[in-house]
């Protein structure tokens, strides 16, 4: 596998795991994992799910992670707010300041070679914090597709 990007890779039970540098929340970069997703045992990483990547990493860096953080606050407000749970523990977010607060980047996921081959798509993940400031398993997935915004969902949309 030939990604600069991408580093640490380990492998177990068809999916790939590593570590990459990038930001979509806030001003600094996170280190968040990779997962790529392979299918088959032992399978290798294709050169188009590292293109998938590296494609979405170039469309961050040209404005798609304002429309990101724009789409997450959309999502949260009007779809994940009040979904279950007392309505205390959901705060409000208004602008990139309070999602920071609340969301945080938890990594990527690069699905398999048979989607990637057709388009460049990865999903990126999300966690959402709540009242006692750590984040919880209930992750936002945000689909990119050839650097555009496909969707944004639960995290099965990503699996």
């Amino acid at each position: 596998m030939d990604c600069e990007y991408i580093w640490d890779l380990e492998y177990d039970d068809g999916m790939w795991f590593g570590s990459a540098w990038f930001s979509i929340i806030g001003n600094e970069l996170d280190d968040v994992m990779v997962t790529i997703l392979t299918g088959d045992a032992g399978e290798s990483i294709a050169r188009s799910q590292t293109d998938a990547f590296e494609s979405m990493l170039k469309a961050l860096e040209n404005g798609l992670d304002e429309k990101v953080r724009e789409r997450l606050i959309s999502y949260y407000n009007d779809e994940l707010k009040y979904s279950y749970g007392d309505d205390d523990m959901w705060v409000d977010i208004d602008d990139d300041d309070d999602l920071a607060e609340q969301v945080e980047n938890t990594g990527a996921v690069i699905p398999e070679t048979k989607i990637t081959d057709e388009k460049k798509r990865v999903y990126l993940m999300f966690s959402v914090r709540f009242e006692d400031d750590k984040a919880d398993c209930n992750e936002i997935a945000v689909e990119i597709t050839d650097g555009e915004i496909i969707d944004i969902g639960d995290r099965n949309i990503a699996f």
